[in-house]
């Protein structure tokens, strides 16, 4: 076997020009394409991060001015609109609790409260009462007067009165039931099923 040579004059040249470039083509793409690509990609990443930040500051400088405007709403607004409580269950008792306490200030006390099913309206849950009592026609007035003035807001619905015998000039108790019905921010029921 005789060794291996390599060739000379111009034909070696050419030969080691190829192996050259090949050696410089295999250093471009295994090394300084891919860094050049993750140099690229860092340079957008950054781009993008600096796009998020000037965002983020430009959001944080209208802040005094968003929590002006939410003090102003909520004064004409008036009281709470929605109930508290992280669960239906917390804000129905809860809004039982208010109910009996306005039930007693109007000189009534509820024979009667169920819960009714909660339901989801857009990110609200309405939670819901169906009370029943008994009481003169002027307590009835006052407890309703009470329930349209409170805070959080409480809408009635489906008012149903029962009388007994009428005795001229007596303020005989009615037979009343009726529903009330307050909201409260559905987020935290959804994130807890």
């Amino acid at each position: 076997m005789s060794p291996l040579t390599l060739p000379r004059g111009r034909r070696g040249k050419t030969m080691a020009l190829a192996l050259l470039a090949a050696a410089v083509g295999a250093a471009w793409l295994g090394v300084a394409s891919p860094l050049l690509s993750l140099h690229a990609a860092g340079q957008e990443r950054l781009a993008q991060q600096q796009m998020l930040a000037t965002r983020m500051a430009r959001l944080v400088a209208t802040l005094p001015e968003l929590r002006r405007q939410a003090a102003s709403t909520q004064r004409r607004i008036g009281p709470e609109p929605l109930l508290s409580g992280l669960t239906d269950a917390v804000a129905a008792a809860a809004l039982q609790t208010r109910l009996q306490g306005m039930a007693g200030d109007a000189g009534a006390s509820l024979a009667s409260v169920e819960a009714l099913p909660a339901e989801a309206i857009g990110g609200l849950r309405r939670i819901g009462l169906r009370v029943a009592l008994r009481a003169p026609l002027p307590v009835l007035i006052r407890l309703l007067r009470d329930v349209h003035g409170a805070s959080p807001r409480m809408l009635v619905d489906d008012v149903q009165i029962r009388t007994g015998l009428i005795i001229r000039g007596e303020a005989l108790p009615l037979d009343i039931s009726f529903t009330v019905l307050a909201f409260r921010a559905g987020l935290a029921e959804t994130a807890a099923r």
